[in-house]
């Protein structure tokens, strides 16, 4: 008897390879345009997503669940007070239970280290739909969008906020998108795990970090407001 294969996850960036995201965005481009000429696309009908959400959320929530429908599938909705997670259960076991039931889930949560833990005893894929120290979701939702309206995101740059966003937009910089400068310049701004990940490489000529304390977004009318993270 062979053995099981273990699932894959999306908890952060790096769980893709620069070929693995490519694929992904063609394959997001050629679902867009069967979905704009209103042609049926149903690869997960008799499929079910559970999302998990322990922080509240409006675009994780429709976003998943409208695209699960549209490709045919089905997503089951469950806040903390739904499951035994609110009422002291470890990790472990809700993942165990849930997993045995859907194809698929997405959670929304605190540290990093509770979707680990969930999807290191899940039977199948886990998706972060959001952590404190990551967001990898919606940096491939902000990427796809510059590459589908303005071309190549090759050295360009970016102003971002809030540590989620900072951390995936930072190793897209540097280890996606083929920009990479010294890390000693991230390492009050970026994750301890994140900064492992990355190592001094080839220096491309006019991509330049700077980086700000201030937590600001820039706004329009007010110049003088600077980002947490500005890559550019």
């Amino acid at each position: 008897m062979s053995a099981a294969v273990a699932p894959k996850h999306f908890l952060q960036l790096r769980d893709f390879s620069r070929d693995e995201l490519a694929y992904l965005f063609e394959r997001t481009r050629w679902i867009k345009e069967r979905f704009k000429r209103y042609e049926i696309y149903q690869p997960l009908r008799d499929r079910t997503l559970a999302m998990v959400f322990e922080k509240a959320s409006t675009r994780t929530r429709v976003s998943f669940e409208a695209g699960m429908n549209q490709l045919g599938g089905i997503a089951i909705n469950l806040n903390r007070g739904d499951t035994q997670l609110g009422r002291g259960e470890p990790i472990e076991d809700v993942a165990r239970v849930i997993s045995r039931m859907v194809d698929v889930v997405m959670i929304r949560t605190f540290e990093q280290t509770i979707i680990e833990r969930f999807a290191a005893h899940s039977r199948v894929p886990v998706i972060n739909g959001l952590t404190n120290e990551y967001h990898p979701c919606q940096i491939l939702a902000d990427v796809y969008t510059y590459i589908e309206h303005r071309g190549s995101i090759h050295q360009v740059g970016a102003a971002v906020q809030g540590a989620p966003a900072c951390n995936g937009w930072t190793f897209w910089h540097f280890e996606v998108g083929g920009a990479r400068r010294p890390i000693d310049q991230l390492r009050q701004q970026v994750s301890g795990p994140l900064v492992e990940a990355m190592h001094d490489g080839i220096d491309v000529p006019g991509v330049v970090v700077a980086l700000s304390s201030a937590p600001q977004l820039y706004s329009r009318g007010n110049a003088r407001r600077r980002p947490l993270l500005e890559l550019a």
